[in-house]
C-alpha cells in the first residue's frame, strides 16, 4: 500500500521501520508521513485514523497441559498473561482484564517465561502464535480471540487534508479488492476484511 501511494502521487517511498507498534505511535510528530497502525482510542490524541482496512485476530498461547481452554479463562487471579508492552490488543488487555496480572515482555522472552512455566498464557496475533507454537511442547493456540486489531492507515492528526484523501484511496482499494488479495499471496491467518465494507467510505 505504501509503493502504491507513493506511485499514485508521483514521488519516491521511504519504508521505515520500527520495532514496536508504540515506536510507531511515538514517532507521529517527527518520522513519518503515513503509518500503518492499529487504531485505538488511546493512539487518538496524536493520530487520526482511515477506517480500517483488515483485522488481526490476537489470542492467547498456553501450555498444553494448561487449564485454559478459552480467553475467559485467563482473566483469573493467579494467572500471568505475558503481553508486548505496547501492541494494540495489549491495550485493550489492560482496559478488559480484571484478575489475571499482564506481564510486560518482547515475543522471545514471553516464550521462554512461558516454557518456564512463570507465566501461563502469551497474547498476541494468532500468525504469530501459530508460527511459533511448535516452540512450547504440547502448546495450543486458543480458538476465541482476546481482541481483533483494526489496523487503519495513520496520519499527525494535524494533516487533515491527506485524511481525506487516503479515505478515498481506502475506498477505491477495498473495492478493487487489493487487501484481499495481499492477505491471500502471505498467507497470514487471522486477517479478515470484514470489518469494513466498500460503503463505508
Amino acid at each position: 500500500m505504501g509503493r502504491d501511494l507513493a506511485t499514485r502521487l508521483g514521488t519516491e517511498v521511504l519504508l521505515v521501520e520500527y520495532a514496536t507498534p508504540g515506536a510507531v505511535a511515538n514517532g507521529v510528530a517527527t518520522d513519518w508521513d503515513i503509518a500503518f497502525l492499529a487504531a485505538d482510542a488511546e493512539r487518538e490524541t496524536t493520530i487520526a485514523f482511515t477506517r480500517p482496512y483488515v483485522e488481526l485476530d490476537a489470542t492467547y498461547l498456553v501450555r498444553g497441559e494448561s487449564p485454559i481452554h478459552a480467553v475467559a479463562d485467563a482473566d483469573r487471579a493467579g494467572i500471568s498473561i505475558a503481553t508486548p508492552p505496547t501492541a494494540a490488543y495489549t491495550l485493550v488487555l489492560k482496559r478488559e482484564v480484571r484478575r489475571a496480572t499482564l506481564v510486560f515482555l518482547a515475543d522471545d522472552q514471553a516464550l521462554q517465561q512461558l516454557e518456564m512455566g512463570d507465566v501461563h498464557a502469551i497474547a498476541g496475533l494468532r500468525d504469530t502464535l501459530l508460527r511459533r507454537v511448535a516452540r512450547v511442547p504440547g502448546g495450543r493456540v486458543l480458538d476465541d480471540t482476546i481482541a481483533r486489531a483494526r489496523q487503519a492507515i495513520a496520519v499527525p492528526k494535524a494533516n487533515g487534508a491527506a485524511l481525506h484523501y487516503l479515505t478515498d484511496y481506502l475506498a477505491e482499494i477495498k473495492t478493487a479488492g487489493l487487501v484481499d488479495a495481499a492477505i491471500q499471496a502471505t498467507g497470514f491467518v487471522g486477517a479478515s476484511t470484514r470489518c469494513v465494507s466498500r460503503d463505508d467510505g
